[in-house]
């Protein structure tokens, strides 16, 4: 039973995963070809970076996706800029850090010794995308002392605590937040990731966000990135890159993803699919890249900046999708979806879902 639902998730998230997966000749690799490209046409399908985006290395260990905008920027000094928003210290240092692959993230060290995460958004000026995550982090506070790892938490501006991120000087917003423990898991025993996801979605369902959701539904599938749409997509397909499974995996997955979008798209599939199934706020990029763990045990949940209101079953599909490359992707999709499966009334109602597509 948990093999078709990991497969048919993480099809139906593959779109989001265009950094996960290596194209090759491998009919379960091949599961995640039209990440492969979207890849092409977007680097990172919810990023809001407008055209013309670059790759660019900062101070040798971090990457991050750039407008031109940020070419120009002197990236010291905004992190200056940024922290004086935050922290009343003149004699901060900055430390790069492996994570922020779309954003610029440092950590920020005090004269006294403290420690913080210092992040710059790259999102486009999105700034009702900001505000949304930092809501959504703000409705998770009563429940904090509950959950079974940390989730970040922002200070407040030296002018107003209750204001959690600013617009500095270059058109980005800034934020800092405490240092949460840990190290990235990647294939570490996905059982234990998939239940903190399990548990954060259960969270979710309890928080209620004033502000309106920013973030288009991934079961809106071609209307997530301003560059992919069916159209893109089934041509893309055609190029010369596709040779190497033009006559073995290629036509089986893309019988199935036409399959899936009529299941899902066009209006008579909106209009089917209208209410009838699990809606609520999910995460929405629950990946191993956005998870730490301390030990065995998952110690923070990261980045909440794709949060969205979603098809419930949305949140384990994206989990899902970092796993479809590796050599034994379903042990380790069964593994996860073992772990999540702990909140029984949970799993239960994602697979009704998943069934449902078939």
């Amino acid at each position: 039973m948990l093999k078709p639902i990991a497969f048919t998730a993480a099809v139906l998230a593959s779109l989001h995963a265009a950094d996960a997966f290596a194209l090759n000749a491998s009919p379960l690799r091949t599961a995640a070809v039209r990440a492969r490209v979207a890849s092409t046409a977007a680097p990172n399908l919810r990023l809001a970076g407008g055209v013309g985006s670059v790759q660019m290395q900062v101070s040798g260990l971090q990457t991050f996706t750039e407008s031109d905008t940020w070419k120009r920027t002197d990236i010291p000094a905004l992190l200056k800029e940024g922290a004086s928003y935050f922290l009343n210290d003149k004699d901060v240092k900055f430390v790069p850090c492996s994570g922020g692959v779309n954003n610029l993230v440092q950590y920020a060290m005090t004269s006294t010794g403290e420690k913080y995460i210092m992040r710059i958004y790259n999102n486009g000026g999105n700034t009702k995308r900001v505000r949304f995550e930092h809501e959504v982090l703000a409705a998770l506070d009563p429940q904090r002392d509950k959950l079974a790892f940390k989730v970040p938490k922002y200070l407040g501006t030296l002018k107003d605590p209750k204001v959690t991120f600013v617009k500095l000087s270059s058109g980005a917003e800034a934020c800092m937040s405490e240092v949460i423990p840990g190290t990235l898991p990647k294939n570490a025993d996905p059982y234990i990731l998939g239940k903190a996801a399990g548990e954060l979605c259960k969270a979710l369902t309890e928080c209620k966000v004033e502000a309106p959701c920013p973030t288009p539904p991934y079961f809106k599938i071609y209307g997530v990135h301003h560059a992919m749409s069916e159209e893109v997509f089934y041509e893309e397909i055609k190029k010369p890159e596709f040779d190497c499974i033009r006559n073995t995996a290629l036509p089986k997955l893309v019988a199935e993803l036409e399959r899936l979008d009529k299941q899902m798209i066009g209006a008579e599939a909106i209009k089917r699919n209208e209410g009838k199934y699990p809606m609520q706020l999910i995460h929405g990029d629950l990946h191993y890249d956005n998870v730490l763990v301390d030990g065995e045990k998952v110690s923070g949940l990261l980045d909440f900046e794709f949060a969205a209101q979603d098809w419930r079953a949305m949140e384990p599909a994206v989990c899902l999708t970092k796993y479809a490359a590796d050599k034994e992707p379903f042990k380790l999709m069964d593994a996860f979806l073992d772990g999540m499966s702990v909140l029984v009334g949970l799993f239960c109602s994602l697979i009704g879902l998943f069934l449902g597509l078939f």
